[in-house]
């Protein structure tokens, strides 16, 4: 395998989620081509994480200033249009506009329309901020967590004396464990979710290679539309919280426009999608209130639900009484599970739901990020939108984001009573 300082991090701009396309997709559909104005930051949520000492700020920079001149190819364009979902507007505003703002290899070069990247270190915490219209702003979320997680596990492999061909091996010992055990549990079916906090793209491309030579019947799709297209894979995803976020900023006076702004994002959801993407994500303001919101009409429409936060268990037993209690079949719903998932974790879940519901699991960095090397708790979040700062709660309040008093203001506005306090690892 190529040393991963050959080239590099980021070497195409569909190495994303996703759930970039499918909300930039839904944006524009909605009509808000250039409005509203959002701003994206790094947040930490592992104490002590030390990345202000740890990342390479001028490799970061390098790194950033790489990707803005990169341009999307026809055949990345011409994939994302294929996408059933998508292609609907194929002709239409999205991929005018998707192509502007990307930029494609058509003759010469086209340097791409993402906004500048703001880097600074106080100490031992690392800001990264990024703020322009909502797409494509947004783009930058899972490239920027990709960059600073693969620049932190540098640093880990540099610090230690040895290589990172030592610890890919150490890698490939655990992830062949894992499918030794889940090659006992064919029921478990998953998908790569790996991409934001991966220990490196080589490493990436290498683990789903693995799992796709071992257990291929396992493996339901990934996530990383670039690895989607190289692959044959199929390319897996929604929503993120950020959608609910903007929203609060595009809706967020009077209050009650506020307080609908969470169920505005599922209708207008719906409307551009339907049914094939209709998983929705429950725990922006707390699950308590997602279950007064989601209404008798959409529980039976909705596909399905995705646990974010705290406790899966008691999260699945709560949406089976949620359906049941509207006297819908819960054998036709699903949870997708997506946090801090293991194997055995997604083994006992399956063995918990199975009969009862449908059950998938978005397995992220435990998958593509467990070379012996502690983890950390990444994310890119929307920190304000059309003028205001945003919250997300979580049913796990160490997942909170959003300035203090704000967070106070939207716990009241939404009721929110409380959840666990779980400390973010990985």
């Amino acid at each position: 395998m190529r040393n991963q300082h050959d080239n590099p991090i980021i070497q195409s701009l569909v190495d994303v989620d996703v759930y970039k396309a499918t909300m930039a997709h839904f944006a524009l559909a909605m009509g808000h081509y250039e409005m509203p104005m959002v701003k994206l930051s790094l947040v930490c949520r592992t104490v002590g994480a030390d990345l202000g000492h740890k990342i390479d700020i001028g490799q970061l920079r390098e790194e950033i200033n790489h990707v803005k001149t990169l341009c999307i190819t026809p055949n990345e364009m011409d994939f994302i249009e294929r996408l059933p979902y998508i292609s609907p507007l194929t002709d239409g505003p999205f991929y005018h506009y998707f192509a502007n703002q990307l930029g494609q290899f058509v003759s010469g070069t086209h340097v791409n329309s993402l906004p500048n990247v703001n880097i600074e270190t106080h100490d031992d915490k690392l800001l990264i901020e990024t703020e322009g219209y909502w797409f494509p702003t947004s783009w930058w979320e899972t490239i920027i967590l990709s960059i600073v997680s693969e620049l932190r596990i540098r640093h880990e492999v540099k610090a230690s004396g040895r290589t990172i061909e030592d610890y890919y091996r150490v890698g490939l010992t655990r992830l062949d464990e894992k499918i030794d055990f889940l090659l006992r549990h064919p029921e478990v079916r998953f998908m790569d979710f790996g991409t934001r906090r991966r220990a490196s793209r080589a490493w990436h491309e290498r683990v789903l290679d693995r799992l796709l030579e071992r257990i291929p019947g396992s493996v339901t799709g990934t996530s990383n539309i670039n690895l989607a297209r190289l692959r044959g894979l199929k390319p897996m995803g929604t929503q993120a919280h950020e959608l609910f976020q903007v929203y609060s900023g595009i809706y967020h006076d009077p209050v009650e426009n506020l307080i609908d702004s969470h169920n505005r994002v599922l209708r207008d959801w719906y409307h551009v999608y339907g049914g094939p993407l209709s998983i929705a994500l429950t725990d922006t303001y707390g699950t308590r209130f997602f279950w007064k919101q989601f209404t008798p009409e959409q529980a039976v429409n909705w596909w399905g639900l995705r646990h974010d936060s705290a406790d899966p268990f008691a999260f699945g037993e709560a949406a089976i009484a949620f359906y049941t209690a509207l006297r819908i079949d819960t054998r036709g719903k699903m949870i997708v599970f997506s946090d801090n998932l293991t194997a055995d974790l997604m083994v006992r879940l399956a063995d918990r739901f199975r009969g009862a519901i449908d059950t998938g699991f978005g397995w992220g960095t435990n998958l593509t990020n467990d070379l012996g090397i502690p983890g950390v708790s990444l994310a890119m979040k929307v920190v304000k939108a059309n003028g205001h700062y945003t919250v997300k709660l979580s049913d796990n309040i160490a997942k909170s984001v959003g300035q203090e008093e704000d967070i106070a203001r939207f716990k009241k506005i939404f009721g929110y009573t409380g959840g666990s306090v779980t400390p973010c690892l990985s």
